[in-house]
């Protein structure tokens, strides 16, 4: 298949799972794809904010087309998953990756496993690569980072106000709405499929305090961590030029210093300077897809 070619398919149509999370308080939900022949390798994949595992259907299908299995989870109060929307904190979604890349061995116990994250998510495997190195290293070949939340927007700074109204109302109201803004996708992103995602009873396109006071917090440890990445977990970073829901200069000089403080060959990035926050629902869709292809296959051996 071509790279270009994306069809926007929400389908959970792969092989349902089921995750617990919180010592068996509440059970997420996940699918599991498969390659129609022998998979050389397995993505995992964590979601970011408001989103659900299928917005990304169309990159499954070229992980397939590819050789490789596909699989993830909803967050809890995403997608599919239960809970309060919008309401899950860093620390469940890295409890729930910890678990989904233990679901991948034993789906697919002899195959190099790769974690693929974007916006929150990625912050997400962050915090789990920092916080759990011994873990990544002996469970991952590598990780594909996709414009990660690990600043905060030049055009929707946060104030000092802000966050300390965040950090007081987690505690006492943690599960109050929190709008994104009119518009959650940036214009450049294809239209066919903002139709369909916003439409979908699946989008919360929303925040709470609970998640962004969890949020807020591990940004900073993240920001902290940069000379602490494990020497021998391969990663790319990916982020666009133009993205609005993130700092691209504060991401790509994060990139940069975690480059110059790790072991050679270990850290790559690639930036798209005309690219928004969604890289894969561009127009660069085919240059990321195959930075993406090369990364794996550069490291799956």
């Amino acid at each position: 298949m071509e790279l270009s070619e994306a069809v926007f398919n929400f389908e959970y149509d792969g092989e349902d799972f089921t995750i617990p999370l919180d010592n068996g308080r509440y059970t997420l939900r996940g699918c599991e794809w498969r390659p129609e022949g022998q998979p050389e390798f397995v993505v995992v994949y964590v979601h970011g904010l408001g989103s659900f595992l299928t917005t990304k259907h169309d990159v499954i299908d070229v992980i397939l087309h590819n050789g490789g299995a596909f699989l993830g989870c909803d967050h809890l109060g995403h997608g599919r998953s239960p809970g309060p929307r919008s309401a899950c904190t860093i620390d469940e979604i890295c409890e729930e990756t910890e678990l989904v890349i233990n679901k991948a061995h034993e789906s697919f116990p002899d195959l190099p496993i790769f974690l693929f994250s974007h916006s929150m998510g990625s912050l997400a495997s962050l915090r789990l690569i920092f916080d759990k190195s011994i873990f990544v290293s002996q469970n991952l070949r590598g990780a594909i980072i996709e414009s990660p939340w690990i600043s905060n927007s030049k055009q929707k700074p946060i104030s000092f106000l802000e966050s300390f109204f965040l950090m007081v109302a987690s505690k006492y109201s943690p599960y109050t709405i929190i709008g994104l803004g009119d518009e959650p996708y940036s214009p450049d992103t294809q239209q066919d499929f903002v139709k369909k995602v916003v439409n979908s009873p699946l989008f919360s396109p929303f925040s709470t305090p609970r998640l962004l006071n969890s949020a807020f917090q591990s940004i900073t440890k993240v920001r902290q961590s940069y000379s602490d990445w494990p020497s021998d977990l391969p990663v790319l970073f990916l982020q666009g030029g133009r993205d609005s829901d993130v700092n691209p200069q504060e991401n790509l000089a994060w990139f940069k210093d975690v480059q110059e403080s790790s072991a050679k060959d270990v850290v790559e990035y690639k930036f798209y300077p005309n690219a928004s926050h969604n890289l894969l629902k561009t127009v660069f869709r085919p240059v990321v897809l195959q930075d993406m292809l090369d990364f794996i296959n550069k490291h799956k051996q």
